[in-house]
């Protein structure tokens, strides 16, 4: 898919955050590789106070996109299971 295509026609790529800027800086280099034309983020609100920055940093390369379209949400507390499974 290229820049000038259809955007009604575009399927977006969903990215699930969290607290993992690295990871997330890596992650994104595909997308843009694809010329994707639009992201939708999800943010998982914090497991405890301590991760706050981690959080923070997680949502800085998202905000440095300028080659497509991004739209932001952030869940409000943590989805993540209490026994610690789940997708990593």
């Amino acid at each position: 898919m290229t820049q000038e295509s259809d955007s009604a026609d575009a399927i977006p790529v969903i990215l699930i955050t969290q607290a993992r800027p690295e990871h997330l800086a890596r992650v994104i280099a595909a997308p843009r590789a694809d010329r994707v034309i639009r992201i939708l983020s999800f943010s998982d609100g914090l497991r405890s106070a301590a991760e706050a920055i981690l959080v923070a940093r997680s949502r800085v390369p998202l905000d440095a996109i300028d080659w497509c379209e991004v739209e932001k949400g952030t869940l409000r507390g943590n989805w993540a299971p209490k026994d610690g499974a789940g997708v990593a």
